[in-house]
């Protein structure tokens, strides 16, 4: 995919890397947002999915950029409603679709840890443990190599956002939807 130019709100930051990639830059009017109203119109679409996927699965506002995150992936792997017959973004780049679990953000899954993390397990330690699922782990360009964000839930209760592993391995879930942050 290649860029040439594209439309922003005129912040220095985005003049600066627009000359820097040698992109041409339409820029809007500073501080009128009717002048920039696709991109504003957005943010309140995207503010208002990340509310709603943070009232569903439960955790506090804090987690805001990973419900921003699922919401706008999540939205990729689907076929838009309003266009019958469109496929969905995800189709359009990759010719396919996304080969991934998808769960609810948040919900319960159980996963098995890798790598050094399953040596460290005591030998008789249950093997899977439950998670919050907080999305999927994507490489440069959108390219999906099996791999799932999970947080384990008792690091969530313990308040600590930064143990959300990454795993190829999600090995059960409930029989019906739970949301344990709730």
């Amino acid at each position: 995919d290649k860029t040439n130019w594209f439309h922003s709100d005129s912040s220095k930051e985005l003049n600066a890397a627009a000359r820097l990639v040698g992109w041409l830059h339409d820029k809007a009017v500073p501080f009128e947002p009717q002048t920039n109203a696709i991109i504003e119109s957005m943010v309140k679409v995207i503010k208002a999915m990340i509310r709603t996927n943070l009232c569903q699965a439960g955790p506090p506002p804090k987690y805001w950029p990973t419900a921003g995150e699922y919401g706008v992936m999540g939205k990729n792997f689907t076929h838009d409603s309003t266009e019958k017959g469109k496929e969905s973004p995800w189709i359009r780049r990759h010719g396919k679709e996304f080969q991934g679990k998808r769960y609810p953000l948040g919900a319960l899954v159980y996963f098995k840890p890798g790598g050094v993390c399953a040596k460290q397990q005591p030998e008789y330690s249950p093997g899977t443990y439950p998670a919050l699922f907080l999305g999927w782990k994507f490489r440069p360009g959108c390219q999906w190599k099996g791999e799932y964000i999970v947080l384990p839930t008792r690091s969530f209760f313990k308040g600590d956002k930064r143990c959300a592993l990454h795993t190829s391995t999600i090995v059960e879930t409930p029989d019906r939807i739970q949301f344990p942050a709730k």
